[in-house]
């Protein structure tokens, strides 16, 4: 890859990197939460409150290694828990909305993690597309000096290899 193209994945990179950082993050938050909960309010531990922590870990780890569909999954997933944490605090379940605020900020890394993720695989592409043309043409030229070689009469190449 060359410096343009590395100049070019500088910005793409940053915001792929703050969406998987944004979802370890609030994966912790949420861990935390289900604790405190737990120790200071009494409130039932189950296991399944641990389920959005591992979701957003191992969606993390997914945008980490770069994958668009890791990406694209953790962005569908903060939406559904906005609309759910909307619903919530219109029904009166929810004394406070600073689950949506949250959530919200979340929403916007996520979006930029998608969108860096997708800039990032068409940079990529184009970049091994274009080393594979390299390739393929110094094969070509390879070719075309072979058969040339081989077109020389024995006398053109004793005469070369004399010279050589």
């Amino acid at each position: 890859m060359d410096v343009e193209q590395e100049l070019k994945l500088e910005p793409v990179n940053r915001a792929i990197k703050r969406a998987w950082i944004t979802g370890i993050v609030l994966g912790s938050l949420q861990a935390i939460s289900v604790i405190i909960n737990h120790v200071f309010f009494d409130l039932p531990l189950y296991p399944w409150y641990f389920a959005d922590t591992a979701i957003f870990f191992l969606l993390s780890i997914g945008v980490f290694a770069k994958s668009r569909l890791a990406g694209v999954v953790m962005l569908i997933y903060v939406l559904l828990t906005i609309l759910k944490r909307i619903n919530e605090v219109q029904e009166g379940q929810s004394v406070s909305g600073i689950g949506v605020f949250i959530y919200l900020i979340v929403g916007w890394f996520a979006f930029q993690g998608v969108c860096g993720l997708l800039a990032y695989h068409k940079v990529t592409k184009a970049a091994v597309q274009s080393d594979q043309q390299q390739e393929t043409e110094e094969l070509l030229r390879m070719l075309a000096e072979l058969k040339r070689r081989e077109a020389l009469s024995p006398e053109d190449k004793a005469v070369k290899e004399e010279g050589e």
